[in-house]
């Protein structure tokens, strides 16, 4: 026992015989320098809280849902919205654009429709009702598919290309929160309200792999564009990162306080978004009990783990998500500060050169 037992070699810096705590800091990348002094830019127009976000493929076009009922498109050169679709006669909870088509994108609703948006257009392409109050969505890697999933954790698929035509209803027995295909649409996953990752075969639905994930919730995930990173973020307030090919966890993240909303890998696959919402005073040994509801993102680098930037906002957080062409980071959520309480926020994290 005692200190003669303890391993200190983990502490050593054998390459300059150095203890690693007098070891000089990381380099800090010219990209990481970026992200770290890039401006916040804020879009208004949203009435509600913005519920989701996301990029067209070309990353040239942002779209928002809201619980005002409304879809909104957005360029990174204006801050006011370029165009509205309208239909919705509930709040839109969550969007996917087409990953192989720059103006194809998908919204559910808890009106129980699914739109499929021609967005050049302005158009309402194709009304899916798939009953239920729908909460999420996703479309899949090679364009084929549209999921949906409602409140009481029935996952519907549509078939894009057989217009579109529901081919699947499944009931899960447990709760449902995010979904995705891998990048061969051969397999489905979804986080669970169980901590889990499934993994299942596509189409059959049937379970492949459990990756346990999470304590709590496993609330959200996102896969890069080469599929061989997976990161995932939970209700003990973890965001893991997990190598695919054989499902290990590479790294976790610790430096968020509550529970992981959302989470966003960047085109390049260096860095990782997460974000969480405060709503409980926090205990500090000055003051007691302090502070207002916040929400805290961190950027951290996937291969280092060091955090390149904390951004702590006077908005409840909903939705992360990266350009798929460049370091900009949409923000959706609602605003908490007096002077625009209740109205959605839009943000951009990140040098818009």
């Amino acid at each position: 026992g005692g200190l003669g037992a303890m391993d200190l070699t983990k502490f050593f810096d054998d390459s300059e015989k150095k203890w690693k705590y007098w070891a000089k800091p990381p380099q800090t990348s010219s990209e990481s320098k970026s992200i770290k002094d890039g401006t916040i830019k804020e879009f208004a127009g949203h009435r509600d809280r913005v519920r989701s976000v996301g990029w067209n493929c070309h990353g040239d076009k942002m779209a928002t849902g809201s619980s005002d009922k409304m879809v909104k498109l957005w360029k990174v050169t204006s801050t006011q919205a370029v165009s509205e679709l309208k239909g919705h006669t509930d709040a839109v909870w969550k969007l996917a654009w087409n990953p192989t088509h720059p103006e194809q994108l998908a919204s559910a609703a808890k009106d129980s429709t699914v739109r499929i948006w021609d967005t050049r257009l302005r158009k309402c392409a194709h009304k899916i009702d798939v009953g239920g109050s729908n909460i999420n969505c996703s479309w899949s890697s090679q364009g084929n598919y549209v999921a949906v999933a409602n409140m009481k954790d029935v996952v519907s698929v549509i078939d894009i290309r057989n217009s579109t035509k529901i081919m699947k209803n499944m009931k899960f027995k447990f709760m449902v929160h995010s979904m995705s295909w891998d990048k061969s649409e051969k397999y489905f996953l979804i986080t669970t309200g169980n901590g889990t990752v499934d993994i299942l075969s596509f189409p059959s639905m049937t379970p492949v792999h459990i990756l346990e994930a999470h304590t709590g919730h496993c609330h959200c995930h996102d896969m890069d564009r080469g599929g061989k990173l997976l990161v995932t973020g939970g209700g003990d307030a973890l965001v893991q990162l997990w190598d695919t090919s054989e499902m290990a966890c590479l790294r976790s993240f610790e430096r968020l306080e509550s529970a992981v909303r959302s989470v966003s890998i960047s085109h390049d696959s260096k860095y990782v978004a997460s974000a969480c919402f405060n709503d409980v005073p926090t205990a500090s040994f000055d003051d007691g009990f302090q502070g207002n509801p916040e929400s805290r993102i961190d950027i951290s680098e996937t291969k280092t783990g060091h955090s390149v930037r904390t951004e702590i906002l006077n908005v409840d957080i909903v939705d992360v998500e990266w350009s798929p062409v460049k370091n900009l980071l949409l923000v959706g959520g609602l605003s908490l500060s007096s002077s625009s309480r209740n109205n959605g926020v839009v943000s951009l994290i990140g040098s818009s050169k």
